[in-house]
């Protein structure tokens, strides 16, 4: 009885341990010099597709073969909001990984003063992830093309 109070313990003790906690992650600080990649893929037509913004406002919709097809500048209004979702943005790690075959999958890079931060979300754990603001509104750019 003894042995099975102290497995008990142990177990519980265990359990209690296992919690995990939230993990969230800021991108770099903006520098004068910063770029924001969103590339988009999956769903059922399997697309791949990616919109690059550079800090002068200038971007880069790119196809599946890596072929420039559009690119422009924002506006002041769309450069500054887009400058205020990236600082305001922290990326909240999924707790599990999903599973959704026919998702889109959002590859997320914001490079700033020699440093990146890449974020992996999909439909299912987007909404979540504190990127979602951020994800949409560089997938309207996408969406322009």
């Amino acid at each position: 009885m003894r042995n099975f109070l102290i497995l008990t313990w142990a177990f519980a003790a265990l359990l209690s341990g296992c919690k995990t906690k939230e993990r969230t992650y800021a991108p770099p600080p903006l520098a004068d010099d910063w770029s924001a990649t969103l590339t988009q893929s999956g769903g059922l037509a399997g697309v791949l597709r990616s919109a690059s913004v550079a800090s002068n406002g200038e971007y880069q919709i790119t196809d599946e073969s890596g072929e420039v097809v559009q690119s422009g500048t924002l506006s002041e209004a769309q450069l500054s909001q887009l400058t205020n979702l990236i600082s305001e943005f922290n990326f909240v790690a999924p707790k599990s990984a999903a599973n959704c075959a026919d998702c889109f999958n959002y590859k997320l890079e914001i490079e700033s003063g020699g440093q990146k931060m890449i974020v992996q979300v999909d439909d299912l754990s987007l909404k979540d992830s504190g990127a979602e603001p951020l994800i949409l509104f560089l997938r309207e750019i996408l969406d322009s093309a």
